[in-house]
């Protein structure tokens, strides 16, 4: 594993585990949190969106390799980031829409953020 991914999964591994153990423990936070996602203001939008793509950008230039499967998941991710920085840029409500009906799975959304999460985690800490 180069040292671009095993830096990348040793950060996004924990990270994924956090969001998705956040997920389930605060799930009602998080519902209440989409249910009024119509009214976040445009600076918070584009300040997201800004985020989504600087990362996305960033992680794609860095580590665009498509090798081991966590050299897969990481390129994705920065992938799905860029597109999603895209998107927020030149349609934001159809991202706020997306997003609202993810709320609908968010139970399964936890059990993957977690499980690719602990898979990242031990493929870059442990072996």
């Amino acid at each position: 594993m180069n040292e671009t991914t095993l830096f990348l999964g040793q950060i996004i591994g924990p990270v994924m585990v956090i969001y998705g153990l956040s997920f389930l423990v605060r799930k009602e936070a998080y519902q209440k949190l989409m249910s009024e996602a119509q009214k976040i203001d445009s600076m918070s939008l584009l300040l997201a969106g800004m985020s989504a793509l600087i990362i996305g950008l960033a992680m794609v230039i860095k580590h665009n390799t498509w090798g081991n499967p966590v050299e897969i998941i990481i390129s994705l991710l920065g992938w799905m980031s860029l597109v999603k920085g895209l998107t927020l840029a030149f349609m934001p409500s159809s991202m706020i829409k997306l997003s609202n009906n993810m709320m609908k799975y968010l139970t399964v959304s936890a059990a993957v953020f977690m499980g690719v999460g602990l898979y990242m985690s031990y493929m870059t800490y442990l072996t």
